[in-house]
């Protein structure tokens, strides 16, 4: 699952570079238990608050736990800014090879350290984060000696549905709960229990 969804963001990066939103991309992955991210502190202070509450039962309480950790936290509802990816590698006529143009195998999720896009079709790798290392290059178009690219009314479509479902025994969980809700955070749970009713799951 993890390779798929290395090679589902590279897809991505070709989408974004092929439109120009972006010249170049280069994506660095941290090294486990050696890299320091600025948003780990802000992870840490909403933790420290979220001990605090005893309680949450919405989405939105979570938001606001969010917003007043910190006062550079903006909170972004990106519910409405999600894209279906599904088929994106497919739809692009993409593949994901396990060689790079050398026929070295490609050791993905412990080998690359750096990953380089600048043009469709292929991606630049390297293992290591040494400015002076050559990068390796890995022809990703379904067919080798393909010059395609995308087709200009290519689009990425939004999630027009909420995604992922809730098992049987978790709804009749959820029913017998309901009663412990605080009354103006019920709703939430409602809407949940008629939607899947709607849908008739229920």
């Amino acid at each position: 699952a993890g390779q798929n969804k290395n090679f589902l963001m590279i897809c991505l990066y070709q989408y974004l570079v092929q439109r120009d939103h972006f010249k170049t991309i280069d994506h660095k992955f941290p090294e486990v238990g050696h890299s320091y991210l600025d948003s780990d502190r802000a992870f840490g202070r909403i933790e420290k608050r979220l001990r605090k509450h005893q309680t949450i039962c919405t989405p939105e309480e979570y938001r606001e736990v969010i917003a007043s950790s910190s006062k550079k936290n903006l909170v972004i509802n990106m519910e409405n800014h999600f894209r279906n990816t599904e088929d994106l590698p497919q739809k692009m006529k993409l593949l994901n090879r396990k060689k790079n143009l050398l026929k070295e195998k490609i050791h993905f999720r412990d080998g690359i350290k750096w990953i380089h896009v600048d043009e469709f079709g292929s991606y630049l790798y390297k293992e290591s984060y040494d400015l002076c290392a050559p990068f390796l290059k890995v022809n990703i178009r379904k067919s080798v000696a393909s010059i395609d690219t995308l087709p200009r009314d290519f689009y990425i479509p939004r999630h027009l549905e909420k995604t992922g479902s809730l098992s049987q025994e978790k709804i009749e969980n959820l029913k017998e709960q309901l009663c412990f809700v605080p009354d103006q955070h019920k709703w939430f749970f409602e809407q949940i229990l008629f939607e899947r009713r709607e849908s008739g799951n229920d």
